[in-house]
């Protein structure tokens, strides 16, 4: 089996334990439980330390798999994003100009689309695909 779809089947696999556990949590946890008021954010905090690990695992593997999936070109629709080089993109992310939460972008070749997404959090783990000069971006 090839790394992509080992990739791919730990992913599925990971995703659906995260689900259950998120479930359980959500069901038995004694905040849930017991209090409906505006403690919404302890509990919120609470239950996103719970999940990190789940979470950043399926990150991790996430970042692995769109750094070496084969990918496909499409053309750019007229109401596509911003286009701009991977450098820049890469440089307004380290001066702080995007987020994970502001949206995310395409990487683009050739004048097209790919089907790979890139985040500007996969600058943190530098987690950039080098066979690719430009991007688009989508923001929120």
């Amino acid at each position: 089996m090839n790394r992509v779809k080992e990739i791919e089947k730990e992913l599925a696999k990971l995703r659906g334990n995260f689900d259950k556990i998120a479930r359980k949590w959500d069901g038995e946890h004694p905040y849930l439980k017991n209090h409906i008021d505006d403690s919404w954010s302890i509990r919120w905090k609470e239950r996103c330390k719970f999940l990190k690990p789940f979470n950043d695992a399926i990150n991790k593997l996430d970042r692995e798999l769109r750094l070496i999936k084969p990918y496909t070109l499409s053309k750019i629709g007229t109401d596509s994003g911003d286009l701009m080089s991977l450098d820049h993109f890469i440089a307004c992310v380290k001066a702080g100009g995007f987020i994970d939460y502001d949206g995310f972008g395409n990487y683009v070749k050739y004048g097209k689309i790919s089907d790979i997404e890139i985040y500007p959090s996969d600058v943190k783990y530098n987690s950039i695909r080098k066979d690719f000069k430009k991007i688009i971006w989508y923001n929120r």
